[in-house]
């Protein structure tokens, strides 16, 4: 930098070479002589220092030509605006003496593309997964969370196993294998169980997000035939549900802690009912935690107030079962109440159904499925998340609506008692008319479904109960066993648990039938679950996957 200019003066002296007075904005010589006074020039003046000879100047030149260059080999955007790059670094070549090519300048090939951590891969992975073009094939659609595990990975060796279990799981589904029987999921499923069981002995560890997110993503792999032969989804659930209490509301809640735990509501509402105890969500202190910075859609705060408002479901079916128990009137009356005050803390979410259905722009009738003599009519939703609270809502109006029907004084008319088991026909059709819907998210799209088929599947015909049981191996295309989870006799054991209902199971046969065959095989299964899902035994799956592998 040289030539640095001492006077201040107009462009316009400057020109003519005369004294400026540097007035502003016109100067006295401009002014006088009604001239257009110019702005003045930069002071400063690049030019090439002195001293430097023009040989020392080409060689500068030619060394910072010579420097490395980088492009940008593949780019991949995430809803958040952060990117995930991959990089190719190249030299540029000398020109030959004698030869002007344009191309003479040309990046060198590289001898082999950089290689990914294994973080890196699995990022590449779930992300690549989020732009499939069949919306039943993202990852995305499995939970909420999903979209910010890419950026969490890296930091928890039990969440990273995980993830990579689940990853290995979606990769087979892609290239139309089964999960059930793969010899490298087996072991990416057991080693994911000793990552977990070191991180449940860290008195800090067992404590953090990442492992309470690595016992949910075992729970979506065990849905989806990744892990042991029988599914242990229940227990996972039940898994995860205990680590949320154990940690307690008044922790520091993330964002992706919240998620989480919208994700495990609907589990721990279940879990709550199979262990015949009020679940915790639906205590004061859990139901003040804020969700609202979460809702990206109207529908994502619909369906957060109708999974509050569900937490208090266990709590009236452990009254309904000691009443089965011991009758008493006052106790039957005070059920009746209960129930009523959790219908009319659904009339938001009521609300925003009906006028869903009534608009015709949201939810909109379309033809039945070809070949499907079963329904008339179908419903079209305007996204899956509205698919989620609609089904769900209705699932929940039948479950309350019995329970007022069961329970209603003595002087209530019949006309009330027809008009309840009329709002629960109406509920069980409008479900079963939202299965076609849901076909285009197969195969890890359609669990939203399971509940309501399960709950409409008590009080429906044969015909009925026949096409739930389809519709739900439909579900659980994946899953190993499924005819055996979501049998004739398993649902029945299920639906009544919605209820309340008092279930008697058989006796005197023993566990050597076959249970594709057997509906006292189904019973005992649910059984076995029921008893394994107490207890997070690490070790006997481990041992299972470790004796198929040798």
């Amino acid at each position: 930098m040289t030539g640095v200019v001492k006077s201040n003066r107009c462009g316009t002296c400057r020109d003519r070479k005369i004294k400026c007075d540097e007035v502003q904005p016109v100067c006295g010589p401009c002014h006088k002589g009604k001239r257009i006074c110019k702005d003045p020039i930069s002071k400063v003046k690049f030019a090439r220092p002195k001293g430097i000879s023009p040989h020392v100047a080409r060689e500068s030149e030619s060394l910072i030509e010579t420097l490395p260059r980088i492009s940008i080999v593949r780019s991949i955007f995430t809803t958040e605006g952060s990117s995930f790059q991959t990089l190719r670094i190249g030299r540029r070549r000398r020109a030959l003496r004698g030869v002007a090519k344009p191309d003479a300048y040309a990046t060198l090939p590289l001898l082999r593309p950089p290689k990914l951590s294994s973080v890196e891969s699995l990022q590449l992975a779930m992300l690549q997964s989020f732009k499939l073009d069949q919306p039943g094939l993202r990852l995305s659609v499995m939970a909420g969370f999903m979209e910010d595990v890419p950026r969490m990975l890296g930091q928890s060796t039990a969440f990273d196993d995980s993830i990579s279990c689940l990853v290995n799981c979606h990769g087979l589904t892609l290239r139309g294998q089964r999960p059930a029987g793969d010899i490298a999921q087996g072991h990416l499923y057991a080693t994911a169980l000793l990552s977990l069981q070191t991180a449940l002995r860290d008195s800090v560890e067992s404590y953090s997000d990442l492992t309470l997110g690595a016992v949910t993503i075992l729970g979506y792999v065990e849905v989806f035939g990744g892990g042991s032969r029988i599914p242990q989804s229940v227990q996972h659930a039940g898994g995860a549900c205990k680590l949320i209490e154990v940690r307690g509301p008044s922790r520091p809640h993330s964002n992706f802690t919240k998620v989480l735990y919208m994700a495990q509501r609907g589990q721990s509402v279940v879990v709550s009912i199979m262990r015949n105890e009020s679940c915790f969500f639906s205590e004061p202190e859990w139901k003040r935690i804020s969700y609202d910075n979460l809702y990206d859609r109207e529908s994502d705060f619909f369906i957060d107030e109708l999974l509050r408002e569900f937490t208090a479901l266990p709590a009236l079916l452990v009254n309904v079962r000691a009443f089965y128990y011991s009758p008493d009137e006052i106790v039957s009356y005070g059920i009746y109440l209960e129930a009523l005050r959790l219908r009319e803390s659904l009339v938001l979410v009521t609300d925003f159904v009906n006028q869903k259905l009534r608009n015709g722009h949201d939810i909109a009738e379309g033809p039945p499925t070809l070949g499907d003599t079963f329904l008339t009519k179908t419903y079209q939703f305007s996204s899956r998340e509205l698919a989620h609270v609609c089904t769900f809502s209705w699932g929940v109006s039948i479950i309350i609506n019995t329970i007022i029907a069961r329970f209603l004084p003595a002087n209530t008319t019949a006309s009330v008692v027809r008009g309840l088991q009329e709002q629960c026909l109406f509920a069980r059709q409008r479900i079963f008319m939202s299965c076609k819907y849901s076909q285009q998210f197969r195969p890890f799209g359609t669990q939203y479904l399971a509940a309501p088929l399960i709950i409409a599947y008590r009080g429906a015909t044969v015909e009925e109960k026949t096409w739930i049981m389809h519709q739900l191996w439909q579900i659980g295309e994946l899953m190993t066993e499924v005819e055996v989870v979501w049998g004739s006799v398993s649902l029945e054991y299920a639906s009544k648990l919605f209820y309340g209902e008092s279930i008697v199971l058989p006796s005197g046969r023993g566990d050597s039938e076959d249970r594709n065959g057997s509906d006292f095989a189904n019973c005992s299964y649910m059984m076995k679950v029921r008893k394994q899902w107490e207890q997070f035994n690490v070790a006997n799956r481990v041992l299972y996957w470790e004796g198929k592998n040798a």
